[in-house]
């Protein structure tokens, strides 16, 4: 999967950010992660109303596993940084979309704007590659509401 390359490229200009994680949430190291506009506590990224990207997951975590409360337990998210996601098999990014924004399809896939429901912004594409999948930056703080 193309998402594990997001681990080589962290440190390019990152800026560590720490949320709060839902007690029923497992997050994996290389996805998206996401707050919603009504709290701070961070998710896997998908395509759903009122989600804002925040950055990158640098490693795999999970309060559920460890039985916390929400909250109780920050995870470090990445921004700043350039990443490898996934490419969408339905609606793929293509060469006319570089340094334009792409969306999140879930947590380790990007698409173009036609397929996604919410638009919720991922990165700007900065290169596509049919093995490793789409590079896109994700600007520090991640994006806002």
């Amino acid at each position: 999967m193309a998402w594990r390359d997001a681990l080589e490229n962290i440190g390019h200009g990152m800026l560590p950010d720490r949320y709060g994680i839902l007690a029923s949430q497992t997050m994996e190291g290389g996805h998206l992660a996401c707050t919603i506009t009504t709290d701070q506590f961070i998710r896997p990224g998908a395509d759903t109303a009122n989600f804002l990207v925040k950055g990158i997951v640098p490693s795999s975590v999970g309060s559920a596993v460890e039985g916390l409360v929400s909250g109780t337990h920050e995870v470090n998210i990445q921004s700043g940084v350039t990443c490898w996601m996934d490419q969408s098999a339905t609606d793929p990014v293509n060469a006319a979309d570089k340094g334009k924004l792409c969306y999140v399809e879930d947590s380790h896939t990007v698409t173009d704007a036609g397929g996604s429901a919410n638009t919720v912004a991922a990165g700007i594409v900065l290169e596509i590659d049919a093995a490793r999948g789409v590079k896109i930056w994700i600007p520090a703080g991640g994006f806002l509401p």
